[in-house]
């Protein structure tokens, strides 16, 4: 070999025979698989050598670690070498098509096959071959969360057992979520080198994926056949250290997804567990918008007992967030009765949970007052979750604002919610009520206080909650809509504005008040269908003070608005003065002082203000 790498004549008949005896139109290619398992000079000595003797005739195609590279650099640097990604090896889904063709299955929905085949493996040739010869390729695995028992055993034989000990329990621990991160990894498996084992992963070629959202933001995906067989083999291996994983992985992800915490949490054989984190994370679910997912959780939770009174009460809070009073009315009913049969500890626990209920069921003032002050009782004296302490509060300001839409404490109170979030990592939470502080700032009167904390907000409505959802309207859209009314941009106002109105939606504080300024902002467009639109949409707010929240006057004030809009002043000088001012809040002074002022009452403008 040291005769041919410095191009003397052959010193080898045999192979000299060979290589004359290789077509001369076309070259003929050799392929050396598990090239990684040999030395790291065979390839520049012996596979590079050869192929320069050949003249051309001879290819080589080595497949083999990604190590293997870095043996051949000078080689690739000059481009008599190439390189090829694992992932350019993977099937397209056109291409399972045709071998679905080939092999006579799936005749009348091979693209459908074809197509979730691919999504399920990436087009990992050897994933999508034994898909396709077990089930004879159906759907039907790849709809559940257990891959294959042939692709398991493939993975477990073929792939782990090649690993080292150490990587192979990283990768069995950190592949219980499709999705993971440094940060996650670390806290699973306590090994402050995650990082670096997630990269080394990657690097072998272990399907892991660094994927990049519409945001920019990147993250890290595993093929799901592939991180479902690891779950499987994790499992089977050592059923208590599986626990131990999810019950860890869903305690990370509840503050910041609650719903696959959930989903986490339901992997753990511990019934118990289930039942306590949803009691922790519930009021979480529920003021951002995933009543639906949590209802579904507490059905699962209750198969082996329908009577567990904390689950009956969150699911009559789901119930009257979907706006169905019968089913709410049921639930809490068989939840009272539940509950009058618990003692010591599952009693306290069901106590907190009703009284968290009873804040959102309750609409009196005087019975929302004494639930809340029960609230705010236990917020101070009981030991409860972190979720369930920083969404307890923000539902107890959120119920002063429907006392009081003025209240100073519903403030202090968002206050303490939006610094406990964000020490804690409920960054959801922490940025809807950060924008939420502003607007009750502006609606106390605190003006240049709320200027100073509007510098710090950034709005963006792009996921709007359900109509029935009073608090994803509260915290979504109501605070983008006030505050574009008042910076003067009336156009995106009454867009919001117009959102919270919709048919069906319950008359919650939040929607009566988007009622309420879309006829400001309808008044100071002067837009004629605007203020038509407006007078009928003001119909439907009703002609008592509920909540402590004099509707009738800020009716009278609004339709005042669309009269001034009209070039009605007389008309709307009388609505003015015959308004009861008793209950005001400051915006709505604010905003009376003005249209005196714009009919030509300077004086009336000045006392409504005083």
């Amino acid at each position: 070999m040291a005769r041919l790498h410095h191009r003397q004549p052959p010193f080898h008949p045999a192979l000299e025979a060979i290589i004359s005896s290789l077509p001369e139109s076309e070259s003929t290619t050799i392929v050396i698989d598990n090239a990684h398992n040999g030395s790291r000079e065979a390839p520049s000595e012996i596979v590079v050598a050869l192929a320069e003797y050949s003249g051309g005739k001879l290819r080589f195609v080595m497949s083999g670690k990604r190590h293997v590279s870095r043996w051949l650099v000078k080689e690739l640097g000059s481009g008599i070498a190439g390189s090829l990604p694992s992932s350019a090896f993977a099937f397209t889904p056109d291409e399972i098509t045709k071998l679905l063709e080939a092999a006579d299955l799936h005749e009348g929905n091979r693209d459908e096959v074809a197509q979730a085949l691919h999504n399920a493996t990436l087009g990992w040739p050897i994933a999508v071959q034994l898909l396709l010869r077990s089930d004879n390729g159906s759907l039907f695995s790849l709809k559940n969360s257990t891959a294959p028992v042939i692709l398991t055993d493939y993975i477990e034989n073929e792939v782990l057992s090649s690993l080292s000990p150490e990587l192979k329990d990283f990768l069995l621990t950190v592949t219980v979520t499709d999705e993971i991160s440094p940060a996650l990894a670390n806290h699973l498996t306590g090994n402050s080198q995650s990082s670096s084992l997630l990269d080394e992963c990657r690097e072998r070629g272990l399907f892991l994926d660094l994927l990049e959202s519409g945001s920019g933001e990147t993250r890290l995906s595993w093929h799901s056949v592939f991180s479902q067989s690891c779950r499987a083999i994790a499992k089977h291996r050592d059923p208590d250290r599986f626990n131990q994983i999810q019950r860890a992985t869903a305690t990370w992800l509840a503050p910041s997804d609650p719903t696959e915490a959930l989903n986490h949490a339901n992997g753990v054989d511990d019934p118990s567990f289930v039942v306590h984190m949803i009691e922790d994370i519930w009021l979480q679910m529920i003021t951002s918008s995933h009543a639906s997912p949590l209802e579904s959780a507490c059905l699962k939770a209750s198969a082996s007992d329908n009577d567990v009174p904390t689950l009956l009460y969150i699911r009559a809070a789901c119930r009257a967030v979907e706006g169905d009073p019968n089913g709410t009315q049921i639930l809490k009913a068989r939840a009272d009765h539940a509950a009058g049969a618990m003692s010591c500890e599952p009693a306290e626990r069901s106590a907190v949970t009703r009284a968290f209920v009873d804040v959102i069921l309750l609409d009196r003032p005087d019975e929302l007052a004494a639930a809340l002050e029960t609230v705010e009782q236990i917020l101070k004296t009981s030991v409860l979750g972190r979720s369930l302490e920083i969404h307890g509060m923000f539902l107890a300001a959120w119920s002063h604002l429907k006392l009081n839409e003025s209240s100073p404490r519903a403030v202090d109170l968002f206050r303490s919610v939006a610094e406990t979030a964000q020490a804690t990592g409920y960054d959801t939470i922490a940025k809807r009520v950060t924008a939420t502080i502003t607007s009750a700032l502006a609606v106390a009167g605190h003006m240049s206080e709320e200027r100073k904390h509007l510098a710090t907000v950034s709005m963006d409505v792009s996921d709007p909650s359900s109509p029935r959802d009073p608090f994803g309207n509260y915290l979504d859209l109501w605070p983008d809509a006030f505050l574009s009314f008042w910076r003067g941009d009336t156009t995106r106002a009454i867009r919001l504005y117009r959102d919270m109105d919709v048919v069906g939606a319950p008359h919650t504080t939040a929607s009566n008040l988007a009622r309420i300024y879309f006829g400001h902002s309808a008044a100071l467009s002067e837009d004629p269908d605007l203020l038509n639109e407006a007078e009928t949409i003001l119909d439907s707010i009703g002609g008592e003070m509920e909540g402590g929240i004099p509707w009738p006057a800020y009716k009278q004030i609004t339709l005042a608005e669309i009269a001034w809009a009209r070039d009605d002043h007389a008309g709307a000088a009388k609505l003015l003065d015959s308004t009861d001012d008793r209950f005001w809040a400051p915006s709505t002074q604010a905003i009376a002082a003005s249209l005196w002022q714009r009919i030509g009452y300077p004086d009336r403008a000045l006392s409504t203000i005083k």
